[in-house]
């Protein structure tokens, strides 16, 4: 899976329902990355495998069912995490964000436009949260 756009392909079946899942890993850093998951949420893929195999085909289906591009996808994930004062999830979105090829400056503008509509902690929160994870605190 190292190499670039290589593929996986599987078949879900839950209760009758049938999802085909695409998964295509365009770096190397994109698969370890996918390796690096937060400890409780390896527990819970780990003890929980097909409720978690169904969640992941869930979101797969989400992003492939709409004309949002995937820079724009993270953009929006990232911004639901802020307004739902995620820590973990705007940690990990802007990871996916900055993988995605996202500027500092991007991610950073979604935090500020939080402002507004959430308030001030929440944006500052986040902004922190942000800036953490890439390492600019």
């Amino acid at each position: 899976m190292a190499s670039r756009g290589s593929e996986t392909r599987c078949l879900l079946t839950q209760r009758g329902v049938h999802v085909t899942v695409l998964a295509v890993a365009n770096t190397l850093a994109e698969v370890l990355a996918m390796e690096e998951l937060p400890k409780p949420f390896q527990d819970f893929k780990r003890d929980f495998p097909t409720v978690h195999e169904s969640y992941e085909a869930l979101a797969s289906a989400a992003h492939d069912a709409g004309p949002l591009d995937p820079k724009t996808r993270r953009l929006v994930k990232l911004g639901i995490s802020i307004g739902g004062r995620l820590e973990g999830a705007v940690r990990a979105h802007t990871r996916q964000a900055k993988d995605a090829g996202l500027s500092v400056e991007e991610l950073e503008h979604v935090a500020l436009l939080a402002l507004t509509t959430i308030g001030l902690p929440t944006t500052v929160a986040a902004r922190s949260w942000i800036r953490d994870e890439l390492g600019l605190s």
